[in-house]
Order: C-alpha cells, then sequence, then structure tokens
C-alpha cells in the first residue's frame, strides 16, 4: 500500500498539473452570494483536494474543496451526493454512472439522519471550467479536529464524543442497499428542481457531465454504480472508474481490490497474482465460518445486503466541540459509498481497535497491541462504546467487532507488492490460524510457495532466453 509520504507528493504534482486558477473561484464566490470576499486562508487537505475557507464580507463563511484531477466528474458526483444523501435533501436520488457499466435499480433507499454533514451551496463536477479543476463550495463546519482535540478531553467529554460516533456508525449503517457501490445523483423528472441536484451544479441547473443513464422513474429509487477507494484512486495507478463496480456479491468486490479492478489490471502475471488467488481462497474459507456467526442473527433478506458508510472516518474528518465533546461535524465523504456489513462497520481511529486486537492490520506490527498503552479509564471509555453500538444495533456491533479477520484479508488483497501479501499469509498462518479450532490451513503454505519459487525461476529464465535470441537475431 502506498505511503503517505508518497501520496502528499503524488497530490502536489497533480496540483501542478492541474493549473488551478484561485481567483476564479474568489469570483465565483463573490458572484454567487452578492458579496464581496474578505480573504481567505488554507485549510487541511484532504486526500483528493485542497481546501480553503473564504470570508465574505457579510460575515459569511464558505469552504471551497478543489478537487485533484482524478476520476473526473465521477468522484466528485459521488461526493456531493453522499452529503445530500445523509442530510436527507433529496427524496430522489439516482445512482447512475458510465452507460457501459451494467447497473441495476435499488428502489427504496431513504435517508434521514441528524448526522452533522455540511450543505452543499454549489459545485462543478468538470475540469471545464475558468476554475480548471472541479470544486465544492459548502457550508463551514464548527469545531476542532478530533485528532487535534480527543486527548485533551475529560473522559465525559471523551465519552459524549464516543457515543456521538456510535450514532453516526448506525444512521450510515441503517442505510442498505443490494449492491456495493458509491453514488452519484439523477432524477429524470426534471419539473421538481428540489428533486435533483441540478440546482447546486455549476453553471446552475446544467446536467450531469458524464455519460449517464436516464431510466423513467419515479419516487426514492437508486442504481449503484462503481465504488470510489484509495486502491483504485492513488495516483499514478488510477483505475478506470468502469472496472471498479458496481459489485453484488462480497467476493467480487474482494476480487476486484485484489486484482484492481474488473477484468483485472494487477500486473505481474501469474506469478504476481497467484497470491491474491491465494488469499482469496482464504477469504473463501473464513467467509463461510464468518457467516455462519452471523447467520443466526441475520433475516436472509438482509444477509446479502451492503451498508452505507463514510469510507474514511478518521479522527482528521470528525470535528468537535472541545468544550462538550459533541460532534459537530463530519466532513470529506469523497470515499463515502456502499460497503460489506463487516467494512462498513469500522470505527474512527480511537474508535477502530483493530490493530489492538490483530497483527494483520499492518506489514510492520509482529505482535498485537493488546491495549497495552490504555489507562483503566480508556477500557471503561471503550466498552461504552461497544455498549452504545450494541444497544443500537446489534448487528452492527458484531460486525464491528467480529469482523476484524475479513478486514485484514481486505488489507492483505489491497498489498501494491505481492511479496507483502506472501509475508502476510505466513504471519497470519503462524500467528493467527487455530488449527484446533478450524483445522489445516486451506492449503499447504509452504509447498506453495515453493511452486510459485519455481514458477518465477521458470519465468525469469524464459524472459533471458527471450532476450538472448532476440540479441542474437540482430
Amino acid at each position: 500500500m502506498s505511503s503517505c509520504c508518497e501520496r502528499t507528493s503524488n497530490a502536489e504534482r497533480l496540483w501542478q498539473a492541474a493549473n488551478v486558477d484561485v481567483k476564479a473561484i474568489e469570483i465565483i464566490i463573490s458572484s454567487h452570494f452578492g458579496t464581496p470576499l474578505s480573504h481567505h486562508a488554507r485549510m487541511d487537505d484532504g486526500a483528493f483536494a485542497r481546501v480553503f475557507l473564504f470570508m465574505l464580507e457579510n460575515g459569511m463563511q464558505v469552504v471551497a474543496r478543489i478537487i485533484l484531477p482524478v476520476r473526473e466528474s465521477v468522484k466528485t458526483e459521488a461526493e456531493v451526493a453522499a452529503m445530500e444523501l445523509v442530510r436527507g435533501h433529496y427524496r430522489q436520488l439516482l445512482l447512475c454512472y458510465c452507460d457501459a457499466r451494467p447497473c441495476s435499480i435499488v428502489p427504496n433507499i431513504v435517508a434521514r439522519t441528524s448526522i452533522p454533514v455540511p450543505k452543499v451551496y454549489l459545485y462543478c463536477g468538470t475540469p471545464k471550467n475558468p476554475v480548471k479543476a472541479e470544486w465544492i463550495l459548502m457550508e463551514y463546519m464548527p469545531g476542532l479536529c478530533l485528532a487535534d482535540g480527543f486527548e485533551q478531553l475529560t473522559y465525559e467529554q471523551k465519552r459524549h464524543t464516543a457515543t456521538d460516533v456510535a450514532k453516526i456508525m448506525f444512521s450510515l449503517f441503517n442505510i442498505t442497499s443490494a449492491e456495493c457501490g458509491s453514488i452519484s445523483p439523477y432524477s429524470g423528472d426534471r419539473s421538481d428542481e428540489s428533486l435533483c441536484h441540478n440546482s447546486l451544479r455549476y453553471p446552475l441547473f446544467t446536467p450531469l457531465f458524464s455519460p449517464r443513464l436516464t431510466p423513467t422513474l419515479k419516487g426514492q429509487s437508486g442504481i449503484v454504480g462503481p465504488i470510489n477507494d484509495l486502491t483504485f484512486l492513488d495516483y499514478p495507478r488510477q483505475v478506470d472508474p468502469q472496472l471498479c463496480g458496481p459489485f453484488n456479491s462480497e467476493r467480487s468486490f474482494m476480487e476486484a481490490f485484489a486484482f484492481l479492478g474488473t477484468p483485472p489490471t494487477r500486473t505481474g502475471g501469474k506469478v504476481s497474482c497467484w497470491v491474491f488467488e491465494k488469499t482469496l481462497e482464504v477469504y473463501d474459507v473464513v467467509k463461510k465460518i464468518y457467516s455462519k456467526t452471523q447467520q443466526s442473527e441475520v433475516s436472509s433478506s438482509n444477509h446479502n445486503r451492503f451498508h452505507f458508510a463514510h469510507g474514511d472516518l478518521s479522527d482528521f474528518n470528525i470535528l468537535i466541540d472541545p468544550a462538550t465533546g459533541a460532534v459537530t461535524g463530519v466532513i470529506d465523504w469523497e470515499m463515502a459509498g456502499f460497503r460489506p456489513a463487516w467494512l462498513a462497520a469500522v470505527g474512527g481511529r480511537w474508535f477502530d481497535d483493530d490493530s489492538e486486537r490483530s497483527i494483520l492490520m499492518s506489514d510492520f506490527q509482529d505482535s498485537r497491541g493488546n491495549h497495552a498503552e490504555e489507562t483503566p479509564a480508556d477500557a471503561v471509555l471503550r466498552a461504552h462504546f461497544r455498549l452504545r453500538l450494541a444497544t443500537l444495533d446489534a448487528q452492527l456491533f458484531r460486525h464491528h467487532l467480529q469482523g476484524i479477520e475479513l478486514r485484514a484479508l481486505l488489507y492483505a488483497c489491497c498489498n501494491e507488492f505481492d511479496g507483502n501479501t506472501e509475508m502476510w499469509l505466513e504471519k497470519y498462518r503462524d500467528q493467527e490460524w487455530v488449527v484446533g479450532r478450524r483445522g489445516d490451513f486451506p492449503f499447504d503454505l509452504r509447498e506453495w510457495i515453493h511452486e510459485r519459487l519455481d514458477l518465477e525461476d521458470r519465468c525469469v529464465f524464459s524472459t533471458a532466453f527471450s532476450s538472448f535470441l532476440t540479441s542474437k537475431g540482430n
């Protein structure tokens, strides 16, 4: 997986290549709100956006997210649609993407949450505008970034934060779909502008910029399209959105992450892809075990449904009131979409303790943390958070607690380098797989490694021999 420093340098290259005109966004803001600007300041960047806070002379504050050129139109449209869905601002959503992708109708997607999400004032889902990049103008959300303020809170304030985060996870988890993917707005009924996002799009009331299906549907409905995730978006290894969903099964979702799209785009041939095929073989066994533990509590009608998730509910994207610990805002929705229940149930940073309970969430972790550095008050707080999840939704709580192994397998599938995943499999078999409880490992790992090395040697010899013959021919 790519390092944070690598993503930062890549983002800088993207920004420079875009040649963004910040002065143009100032003119658009002043014109849209009918008030001159006072000044602006740089805010913390998103994964694929530069963020600015603009102060108007009338005292109004506007946040401008200027989107880096990754997945033109698709990602920006999905980010806006996710915020509007969670805010419950629209009664009709159609989730749709390129004509070339098969899509299916998902009726009755309903969202009315109390999650504090920024209001979108105006946005542009194409770089073909004066700014030379896609952008979103939205409401400024007050509060302190959880990453900067959590440790300074009192226990009672932290308890308030934990309660609010549990409610947010519950609200999102209960928005479900039969398919996995991100979302984008569309309304076939142009007579009611409140039902579509055209009234938010710059220039005002313009249609969607990328090709879209135009089904004639009434009421609440939706179509699921490609998912936005760092694995597919990481520059310069972006995967075409047409290869990234929608997915109608968890297995196809996992395959897309393992092989970088459907059909695959992962390079390296059989030698490279074989380790991911074996990882999926392990996934199949673990999924059967996992499904049995969940089946008694989950109705057959909901067993294969996907759940809405923020996609990056880190402590950098949660804002709090430092005086009370209350969550005042959830920002940066560019990765939001429908995901498997065990993935949608993951918490945010402090509330995500997977790495404390498993050695499999990092290539460099040799032992469980087991919350060794936590205080007794931390243990009580974590218990309170889990109890809140269990009280709100027993299914959400079980997926949060028990879904760790499947999340670790997804992590292994997302590795950029096949060698890292091979080492991950060895660590998993040696330290996490309990033979007495589960039986033998799904395959003889040592024998397979020898077979893989033999295959690699044959490929190297074949390549060298071909080069030799070519040189002789010349």
